[in-house]
């Protein structure tokens, strides 16, 4: 489903599948709990799922150096969050040096 909304390469979905599930871990919550994918109405490059009340957001960062964009992702509980709308405010495709 993430492959097909954001027009990207099966391998950069699995990893924000992948990189969800590391934040689930480290959070000590179940890994294998079902992701659900959040709808989101713009073309950003941030995808976000659910867990229960837990959002997780995934989003590709340019690494210069990298060829390959770098899946960066951050767990927040969504009922301390103001604006479920967005859960992150992350320039497009920022680039560390």
């Amino acid at each position: 489903m993430i492959t097909a909304d954001k027009g990207e390469s099966l391998n950069v979905s699995a990893t924000r599948i992948w990189t969800a599930k590391e934040c689930l871990k480290k959070a000590e919550m179940m890994v294998d709990a079902p992701l659900i994918l959040m709808s989101r109405k713009d073309n950003s490059q941030m995808v976000c799922l659910r867990v229960g009340k837990t959002v997780i957001c995934t989003f590709l960062v340019r690494v210069k150096g990298f060829e390959m964009p770098l899946v960066f992702a951050i767990l927040v509980d969504e009922e301390k969050e103001i604006d479920r709308g967005s859960c992150l405010i992350v320039e497009e495709n920022p680039i560390f040096t």
